[in-house]
């Protein structure tokens, strides 16, 4: 479980004063390297073939992951870089509908080298199944490394939970917009859970877990600084989930 932030009402509504701008708060190594590849990125959408084979060279140097220490300076640029050849391929589709799936292969690159808008654009595709289960596997297996098989073949709930880890290390890595969907999900799983874990203990031990979750994301997500829209949906969610998880706090305690 994501590690609780222990945050205050009062400190919550400090965050989210009118006059605090939107300023999701990424790793200094991510932001620094986003910088330069977004340049990069935003000449090669204009046909610029040299900036458009910087980004692919910065994402070759980093396509064995295991090369590339985590939090390095190249590692970030390979994260960055990668980030903005999904955004190109994908989310553009600037070299076409035949190449449109590269993207997304570039995505997935991006999270395994810890970039957020990769892992974002990894659990987003992975909840609106925008590519068939077979090749979700293939594209984003290594992510979940062991664990590959349920988050693809296991069923909706199974699936549902790998979204959520997903959207949760793109909020910790300090996306706002992954914090806000992984409670979005969180609530989806609170409302399956029943019907998928027929023993009772198991079903509520499991619920409990996810409304934490929705908790713990909820205070991740208000800690940087998200907008006023941003903010009223997780102080919601955050109300509504620390309602809830009190009604279980006895139960999971005998349970245990």
């Amino acid at each position: 479980m994501m590690k609780r932030i222990l945050v205050s009402f009062g400190m919550i509504a400090a965050m989210c004063l009118p006059q605090a701008a939107q300023a999701d708060r990424f790793p200094d190594g991510y932001s620094a390297a986003r910088k330069e590849m977004n340049a990069l990125g935003d000449k090669a959408l204009a046909g610029d073939a040299a900036a458009l084979k910087a980004l692919q060279d910065a994402a070759r140097n980093c396509a064995d992951t295991y090369r590339c220490p985590a939090y390095s300076d190249v590692t970030w640029r390979g994260a960055a870089a990668a980030t903005n050849l999904g955004w190109l391929y994908w989310s553009k589709e600037a070299f076409g509908a035949a190449q449109k799936r590269k993207g997304m292969a570039y995505f997935a690159q991006a999270a395994l080298l810890g970039s957020p808008h990769g892992l974002y654009q990894v659990g987003d595709c992975m909840r609106d199944d925008c590519l068939p289960a077979n090749v979700q596997a293939v594209a984003f297996g290594e992510i979940f490394k062991a664990g590959s098989y349920k988050p693809f073949f296991g069923g909706r709930y199974e699936h549902l939970k790998a979204v959520s880890a997903v959207f949760g290390q793109a909020a910790d890595r300090g996306l706002v917009a992954a914090a806000v969907e992984k409670t979005k999900v969180d609530n989806q799983l609170v409302g399956m859970t029943r019907n998928v874990l027929r023993d009772w203990d198991r079903g509520t031990a499991a619920i409990y877990s996810h409304l934490n979750g929705i908790i713990d994301v909820s205070l991740v997500g208000l800690a940087a600084e998200p907008s006023a829209k941003q903010c009223d949906f997780l102080e919601n969610a955050l109300a509504n989930a620390r309602a809830q998880v009190g009604q279980f706090d006895a139960e999971v305690a005998a349970a245990q």
